[in-house]
Order: structure tokens, then sequence, then C-alpha cells
């Protein structure tokens, strides 16, 4: 996350162990309803999303961005200063 915040990215994120059960039980409510609490966490639309996931859910980090090419741009820049090479 260190190499997001230095980039300037507003993150946020949802606590899936929270998700109210009536939002569980619905197919594809999970993530609009994380979206508005990560809204909700930062007072805005945040450039990543992530949570830890729960029991049974893997984690995961959302990045939004333009286009599909400023992203692609993003994630390369951030493998290679996690590798090292910048």
């Amino acid at each position: 996350m260190k190499i997001l915040e230095k980039r300037g990215l507003i993150i946020s994120f949802y606590d899936r162990t929270k998700e109210p059960e009536e939002i569980k039980k619905v197919e594809g409510m999970t993530i609009p309803w994380g979206v508005k609490e990560a809204i909700k966490n930062v007072g805005r639309l945040p450039d990543v999303i992530y949570h830890r996931g729960d029991f049974g859910k893997e984690p995961m980090i959302v990045v939004f961005g333009r286009d599909a090419v400023s992203l692609a741009k993003l994630a390369i820049g951030i493998a290679m200063e996690e590798k090292g090479d910048v």
C-alpha cells in the first residue's frame, strides 16, 4: 500500500465481516455495498478499494482509472517499483 500512497492515490477499504446478512444473501450485492462503505470511509470515490476477505471469501483489491491504458501503466509502474527496477 505504501507504493500506492506514495503515488498519491486515495485508498479505502471495507470490512467483509461487517457485511449485513441481507446483502450476503443476494447475488451481486456485495461489491456495491462494499464500494459504498469504502466511499463513506474517505468521503469520496477512492482510486483503490480493498478488503481482507471473510470466511470463504478471498481478499480483493480494485484499482480505478480513466481507461485501460492508464491502469496498465500504473500496474507496470507499481510492479517495477516493487521489484526495485525504478
